[in-house]
């Protein structure tokens, strides 16, 4: 009879406890789909609000492109109305117009050469010429760069850089630097050579020298740690990294070509330029004019934007030298141009067992070079790979 009773309360010990761990599963089971739909829902909203910022992000450098682009025009129209042309900054050539329009100073860091012009009276003497002369020589020395997307003078509270555009790359005859306390002896033999020619009642007065013989590589000592930082970060060939620099820009800091690409490395801010940014802090976003003018950024981001043509496009391409020639090409003309190259489209998946398959590195490189869609990219590779050369 107590084994009974014992049977009896074990059954209805098991059958509450039953349903209290139902009750608990149940429970549970309902707080895992309430926390999955918070989830699901937070998720949700992160992916609207990404959305927002990326079409923001869109609209605002569309706003910002189309108002720089209407004023940039009046400003061209003003300056020629003064000069009779526009002295077009690029990104081998820096210029820099004084605020009333009446000199400027343009460097052509390929030819290595500077000239600077002024517009004076009619009746202006020798001297007055020298001393108009030796205020835009001691403003070119001693320039900063302008953060003003128009070719003017900045203002002395918001320089672009640290350090003078040409420090140490303008020497007289024994080799020494011209500084400020100099450019009157400097200035007064320009003036003995210099081109006059009459514009609407004015003079237009023109002198030109030539940059220190290693003003190149002055350059390059000035950025070379932020290049070799990102080329050990990114585990980049720093020889490639260099003479892509010196293709792209020749080591000029305010570089802008006619496409909008900015800076030393030349990103355009809306391809390689959001693609780098994207990957390096992981937002959507167009970078910015001023950020894309920082050396540091720039090259940062330039390097990346390597490794990613590198390890998102041409990853499976077993040749190093092979992969090298098409990432070089990819640089200025993107990866899809590089694959229509192989196959007549544009689909890089497609294009890289083609590659893969091309007996030798050179074969790739003389294909490039003959099929390459754009002149331009063919030059571009040709002298990329020649310039390595001297960085080795």
């Amino acid at each position: 009879m107590k084994s009974a009773f014992y049977l009896l309360f074990i059954i209805i010990t098991m059958t509450y406890a039953s349903d209290d761990v139902s009750d608990y599963l149940k429970k549970q089971n309902e707080g895992i789909r309430s926390l999955r739909k918070q989830e699901k829902q937070g998720m949700e909203q992160q992916r609207r609000e990404f959305r927002k910022y990326t079409y923001q992000s869109r609209a605002e450098f569309n706003t910002w492109h189309a108002s720089r682009k209407k004023e940039l025009q009046e400003f061209k129209k003003q300056i020629k109305k003064s000069w009779g042309e526009y002295v077009e900054p690029s990104n081998k050539v820096w210029v820099e117009y004084s605020k009333d329009n009446t000199s400027l100073a343009s460097v052509d860091f390929e030819e290595g050469k500077a000239t600077l012009s002024v517009l004076v009276n009619a009746d202006a003497s020798k001297e007055q010429i020298k001393e108009k002369i030796e205020k835009v020589l001691a403003r070119a020395i001693t320039s900063k760069g302008s953060n003003d997307y128009k070719p003017v003078e900045a203002e002395k509270a918001k320089p672009r850089f640290s350090k003078p555009i040409l420090e140490k790359q303008v020497v007289d005859n024994e080799g020494d630097e011209i500084t400020v306390i100099g450019v009157s002896k400097f200035a007064q033999g320009l003036v003995e050579e210099a081109k006059t020619t009459k514009r609407d009642g004015r003079l237009k007065v023109e002198v030109s020298f030539d940059l220190a013989p290693d003003h190149l590589r002055k350059r390059i000592e000035r950025f070379l740690p932020f290049i070799k930082k990102y080329c050990k970060k990114y585990d980049l060939n720093l020889a490639r990294v260099l003479a892509t620099i010196h293709t792209e820009s020749q080591f000029n800091p305010m570089a802008i070509s006619s496409a909008n690409a900015i800076g030393l490395m030349q990103l355009v801010p809306v391809y390689g330029g959001r693609e780098a940014y994207n990957y390096v802090y992981g937002t959507d976003a167009i970078p910015k004019e001023n950020f894309l003018y920082n050396p540091e950024k720039n090259i940062e981001l330039g390097c990346a934007y390597i490794y990613l043509l590198k390890n998102r496009y041409f990853p499976s391409v077993e040749n190093e030298e092979k992969q090298r020639y098409c990432t070089i090409s990819a640089y200025n003309t993107g990866p899809n141009n590089v694959a229509y190259a192989f196959t007549g489209e544009r689909s890089v998946g497609g294009a890289v067992p083609v590659i893969n398959k091309m007996e030798s590195p050179q074969k790739v490189y003389n294909h490039l070079i003959r099929e390459l869609p754009y002149r331009e990219t063919r030059r571009y590779l040709a002298e990329v790979t020649g310039r390595m050369k001297l960085y080795k």
